[in-house]
This record gives C-alpha cells, sequence and structure tokens, in this order.
C-alpha cells in the first residue's frame, strides 16, 4: 500500500472515530441535546476545574466568542437545568456571575474524555 492511501485511511479511520465519539457524547448526556457550543462550555468548564480557575459567565463569553451571548446563556441554562453546571455569584464581585462545572459534569466530561484518548490511542499506536 502506498504512503498516501495509507494516510487517507488513517484519516478516515480518525474520521469514524470522531463519529463514534459523537455517539458516545449523546449516550453520556442523553437527557440533553449536546451541541458542538454546549461541548466547548463544557470543555472550557473541565479545564478550569482542573486548574481550580473559577469562571465568570463574561470570561466564558470572551473564551468563545465565536458563540453568539444568548446561545451560550441559553445552553448554560440547560447545562443548570441538567445538574451539570452550577451558577454562583462571585464572592469578591457581586457583578459576575460564575459558572461552576459540578461533580456529576466533571465525571461524565473526564469519563467521555478518556474514553476518546483511549480510542484514539489504540488506533494510533
Amino acid at each position: 500500500m502506498d504512503v498516501y492511501r495509507m494516510r487517507e485511511t488513517r484519516t478516515v479511520e480518525f474520521a469514524r472515530g470522531l463519529l463514534a465519539a459523537r455517539d458516545w457524547r449523546a449516550n453520556m448526556f442523553p437527557n440533553l441535546p449536546l451541541t458542538d457550543r454546549c461541548w466547548a462550555i463544557l470543555l472550557v468548564l473541565f479545564a478550569a476545574s482542573a486548574d481550580g480557575t473559577e469562571v465568570p459567565v463574561c470570561d466564558l463569553m470572551t473564551y468563545l466568542a465565536d458563540i453568539p451571548k444568548s446561545t451560550i446563556l441559553h445552553n448554560i441554562l440547560r447545562l443548570v437545568a441538567n445538574g451539570y453546571v452550577t451558577r454562583a455569584d462571585h464572592p469578591l464581585d457581586g457583578r459576575l456571575t460564575l459558572v461552576i462545572l459540578t461533580e456529576q459534569g466533571r465525571d461524565k466530561v473526564g469519563m467521555l474524555l478518556s474514553r476518546m484518548m483511549n480510542m484514539f490511542t489504540v488506533r494510533s499506536g
């Protein structure tokens, strides 16, 4: 098999892996239509929680500037309603609202990311 064909095969396998990961994501969050925009919010909060960083809504909007503010707010409300994130007043600045990943949200995102990492490590190794 020539090099181009091998690369194309790996690319197709990678695409199939991404599709599988999308299905896993839907199964992991069955009560929530988890769009890519909603997933982006969860990823930002997951990374921030690992660092112990608190994320104000305004910082989330700045970081995800390509997503309309109304969409971010709508998705935060959906994530709160499903128990994956909470909102809290900033302890030092009452003008700010923090968005915090709950233990349930952290566990589910972490489980899904681990599964994805394992799949891509196995396929690429």
